[in-house]
């Protein structure tokens, strides 16, 4: 009798485990979200090389789907800083129809850094249905003219909430 009570509790141990485990993947997989990356580009201005890509990321939240869109700078070796205002990045988001969304301001780093990411460019609400993707601008100070040289960054996949 003794083996069949601590089998029986072993059973209620797995029920439980199993109701447990259900519910908390029920939880994460309501605020689930997820995205893509666009390729790197690597350009060099004012001898100082950089990494550049798009990302986009779509979710939901409390029932209401959402999509960003970002830029990421990291220089090249890696953690090689570059004066504040070097970098420069902003964001589109657009419709895989290829209505723009939203755009981020433009933004340079604040500091002497070796990575910048730029403002997000926000959808809230979006469509669960549609399918968006990121580009935007990466760019570096050019100490000849005083200026930003930039460069497109590669869009992203697509992606839906």
């Amino acid at each position: 009798m003794k083996i069949q009570k601590n089998s029986l509790h072993c059973i209620y141990a797995l029920i439980l485990g199993a109701v447990l485990g259900l519910s908390s993947m029920l939880i994460i997989t309501a605020f689930a979200e997820g995205g893509a990356d666009g390729l790197t580009k690597q350009y060099t201005v004012s001898g100082y090389t950089y990494n550049a890509y798009a990302f986009v990321y779509a979710g939901t939240t409390s029932g209401t789907a959402y999509a960003n869109a970002g830029v990421s700078i990291r220089t090249s070796p890696a953690l090689t800083n570059v004066p504040s205002g070097y970098m420069y990045a902003f964001a589109q988001l657009y419709t895989q129809a290829g209505q723009l969304q939203d755009a981020s301001y433009a933004t340079t780093n604040s500091t002497a850094s070796y990575a910048h990411d730029s403002e997000l460019a926000r959808l809230k609400p979006a469509s669960a249905s549609t399918l968006y993707y990121a580009t935007g601008v990466a760019g570096g100070w050019n100490t000849s003219s005083s200026s930003y040289t930039c460069v497109d960054m590669y869009k992203t996949p697509s992606f839906n909430p």
